[in-house]
């Protein structure tokens, strides 16, 4: 997803015109940003594992987004997770508006990530494991 789709996206999440999209500038970018931050550290984090195993990559930290951010540019974000950040940024853009409909959007985005976690934590293989006294335990990782 680019940083253009991102904010059309956040746009229609909140059925605004063009207008109040320049207005809310600053908060849609602080948004992006904080929940940029926030996805990493509470799910890719946690999928770290299965992204290295499963599809041989460790995702980076996102990419800070500015005024001066190109459209163009991918949001730094696992494909598969990506889709979560719309959800999100609107939630916290929209919140002050309309209470209801933000709500809506941030248990959308709990549910998709919780699918998301599920269905990678389904690929997860239990390991037996030596320990420092030669007696095995058995391990849960992606």
């Amino acid at each position: 997803m680019t940083y253009g789709e991102l904010k059309r996206r956040i746009k229609s999440l909140g059925f605004e015109e063009d207008s109040t999209m320049d207005e809310y500038n600053e908060i849609v970018i602080d948004s992006i940003n904080r929940d940029l931050q926030y996805i990493y550290d509470s799910t890719v984090k946690l999928m770290l594992p299965y992204y290295i195993r499963e599809l041989g990559y460790e995702p980076q930290r996102p990419a800070i987004i500015t005024a001066d951010t190109e459209d163009s540019y991918e949001i730094d974000l696992p494909e598969d997770l990506v889709e979560l950040l719309p959800l999100l940024v609107a939630y916290h853009v929209w919140l002050d508006d309309d209470q209801t409909k933000a709500v809506l959007y941030y248990n959308n985005f709990v549910q998709k990530r919780e699918a998301i976690m599920e269905a990678n934590m389904s690929t997860a293989k239990a390991t037996i494991m030596p320990t420092i006294n030669g007696t095995k335990y058995f391990g849960i990782g992606w």
